[in-house]
């Protein structure tokens, strides 16, 4: 029959259509392959699954209870009129504003990842401009407070510098000498 190499074509088209989008992948963005996938793969299921094979369920049920093929045909065209036919389109538009909206939050997700690690990477460096000089990359006084304990300063004793047991500001001031000399 007919309908049935028609539909066999049909799941061939299918098959052509899934190879072409992932040829696509290589040059659209990401996110839009995956639309289109999405899009295609939700239409092309519902309406097959709600129409085609639906169609072909009536024409065998027919078939079953003693009609010929042709007035299967008829019998199943009149049962997939009207009311089955506005289920059918109702339920592909639903299904392409889920996958919309999914996709959506979807990039909107992958923004909100990206601004939270952009937040960090910013928050470090501040940290880092807060407790090290920006010029010299040495701790500065906020750093040597903190690692102060009690009515101590901070001493520190780097091997760089001989000699040089120092504290607080007094080491800053020295090393900063040190450094223009």
């Amino acid at each position: 029959d007919s309908s049935m190499v028609e539909h066999l074509a049909v799941h061939e088209h299918f098959i052509q259509t899934l190879t072409t989008l992932k040829a696509a992948r290589r040059n659209a963005p990401s996110d839009q392959v995956a639309h289109d996938t999405l899009e295609f793969l939700t239409r092309w299921l519902a309406s097959h699954i709600l129409e085609k094979d639906r169609f072909m369920a009536y024409t065998i049920l027919a078939m079953q209870e003693g009609s010929a093929l042709e007035e299967a045909k008829f019998q199943a065209r009149r049962q997939m009129k009207g009311v089955t036919r506005t289920l059918i389109d109702i339920i592909l538009s639903l299904y392409s504003v889920l996958s919309s909206n999914t996709l959506h939050l979807m990039r909107k997700l992958d923004e909100h990842q990206k601004m939270e690690e952009a937040y960090r990477e910013q928050r470090q460096r501040m940290e880092h401009l807060v407790r090290f000089d920006a010029l010299t990359g040495l701790p500065n006084r906020v750093l040597l407070n903190r690692k102060s304990t009690g009515n101590h300063q901070a001493v520190g004793v780097f091997p760089e510098f001989p000699g040089h047991h120092l504290s607080g500001s007094g080491w800053v001031q020295s090393h900063q000498r040190y450094l223009r000399s």
